[in-house]
């Protein structure tokens, strides 16, 4: 679907929501570490919450400007309905782990600064709607959980339909049934020539049109503006488990006891670079797909590259994916102390994969020279950017969960670092199908004194001035002047009362 008529919030009672999510990845073969740091649980459930909302938004709008999705899909609510579910009852121990009304005012918390989501079930509060996995181990008659059977029913009133034409709907079968027998992947006049064997005789053009729309659906993966235009992912999982290779294949190497890389294995596990001799190396997927779509290696990382997942090096054929990187402890750095850094504040918090996004959007950039000035000191979260023709000096970007901060090493670096990154943000947000109107807000620390928050900057029309509101209380701040500087040129400041110097 476009997206879920309810999303289903599982919450694992024995579990704190403040404790690190896992940085285990479950294989057949056992199980590997995918990383030194985690976010807390509640982190993690912030940055996908906005993701999913903020992508909710732009789909609801999507269909709304489009004749035909309208017809075809009419969605129940304005509002994300969302769900939660509490399991691992058996393993809670309110003595060691924080109670079930804690989390309830967390997750309250949470949804709050979420306006396009709507707690269903229990209007009016938080119901955690407590269920038992072991249920599904075992068939036992006399054991029967209620809170099952209220999911059920909230599930059903939430439904939507979505009206899919009915030869259309044949032809989506037809291609999942073609695609069974092959590596998933079909090629796009196949496709075409498939629609013409129906009954119903679907000429190219309206195959083209039916496969958009079952794209639109997530039915399948379609990317006709791309480098990979001619191929038709119709099982999912052919694409997706090239990603999951690479990860798989960079943790292992991590998780080794004396990591000790091979020269080949360097590039891609210490820098995140890709290349088809890397990617093949790598991946058992794509090697296996590679052997019947020919220069399929190719066509991938060109796809990455449209996606904004990896972008071009200056060696040729040779890639950049941030997201292969670990993660950073960032809770407490400034590698330029010199200078004031920028905030750009999301209000609930950065959409999860948008930070590497803008990475590899400034990378790829065609009319700047934007290249790593780190290449060993780089991570997920955490990047070192030069631009010669554009900055004096070296940027730092660095996502937090709630803001992209821009360290600038030199101040004369302000406005161009902060236009050319704020382009970037926007150029990632429509990529990833984020609405725009969950674009972030410039911001600086707050001097309030209450633990490491955002002052977001606010224009008063009336008084023609900044005036700069901590997020936690919406109070006036005073600030150094030099937040001004990233803001609009020294010369045009007009000060007032909520800027100090």
């Amino acid at each position: 679907m476009p997206y879920a008529s309810v999303l289903l919030l599982v919450v694992n009672l024995s579990k704190d929501l403040n404790d690190p999510s896992s940085t285990a990845m479950q294989l057949s073969e056992g199980e590997i570490n995918v990383g030194q740091y985690s976010l807390s649980v509640i982190e993690v459930l912030k940055q996908l919450l906005s993701a999913i909302t903020s992508s909710a938004q732009q789909y609801r709008s999507l269909i709304a400007d489009d004749s035909t999705l309208s017809k075809c899909i009419k969605p129940p609510s304005d509002k994300l309905k969302v769900l939660p579910v509490a399991t691992h009852r058996d393993e809670y121990d309110e003595t060691r782990t924080e109670s079930v009304e804690e989390k309830k005012k967390q997750l309250k918390q949470v949804f709050k600064l979420h306006d396009s989501c709507k707690i269903i079930g229990h209007e009016g509060r938080i119901f955690l709607h407590e269920i038992d996995g072991r249920d599904a181990l075992t068939v036992d008659h006399n054991r029967h959980n209620p809170n099952l059977d209220k999911i059920v029913k909230i599930l059903d009133e939430s439904a939507y339909e979505i009206k899919v034409p009915l030869k259309w709907y044949c032809f989506g079968v037809l291609l999942h049934d073609v695609a069974k027998e092959s590596c998933g992947i079909l090629s796009l006049s196949y496709c075409q020539e498939l629609g013409q064997q129906l009954k119903v005789g679907l000429s190219s053009e309206e195959s083209l049109s039916a496969i958009k729309f079952l794209s639109f659906l997530n039915k399948l993966l379609f990317y006709p503006d791309s480098p990979a235009s001619d191929l038709v992912f119709v099982n999912l999982e052919s694409l997706i488990n090239i990603i999951r290779d690479l990860v798989v294949s960079i943790c292992k190497d991590h998780s080794a006891v004396n990591n000790d890389l091979l020269p080949n294995r360097e590039p891609l596990v210490s820098r995140g670079e890709l290349s088809t001799e890397i990617l093949m190396e790598a991946s058992e997927q794509c090697r296996n797909i590679s052997q019947s779509i020919p220069k399929f290696e190719s066509k991938i990382l060109g796809l990455f590259e449209y996606l904004l997942i990896a972008a071009p090096m200056p060696n040729e054929g040779c890639f950049l994916m941030p997201a292969l990187l670990p993660i950073k402890n960032v809770s407490d750095i400034n590698p330029f102390p010199d200078t004031t850094p920028l905030l750009l504040y999301f209000k609930a918090a950065v959409p999860m994969g948008l930070f590497c996004a803008i990475i590899v959007h400034l990378l790829s950039h065609k009319d700047s020279s934007w290249n790593v000035a780190e290449e060993e000191s780089n991570f997920s979260n955490y990047f070192t950017l030069r631009c010669p023709d554009l900055l004096r000096s070296d940027i730092v970007l660095v996502e937090q969960l709630d803001c992209i901060t821009v360290y600038c090493e030199a101040a004369d670096d302000y406005i161009p670092a902060r236009d050319a990154v704020e382009e970037a943000v926007d150029v990632a947000m429509s990529k990833h199908k984020l609405s725009t109107c969950e674009k972030p807000k410039r911001a600086f620390y707050c001097p309030c004194g209450k633990g490491r928050h955002a002052a977001v900057a606010s224009w008063l029309k009336t008084q023609n001035c900044y005036v700069f509101r901590c997020t936690s209380n919406n109070k006036p701040q005073s600030l150094a002047v030099e937040c001004l500087s990233w803001l609009y040129q020294t010369s045009k400041i007009k000060f007032d009362g909520s800027v100090s110097t």
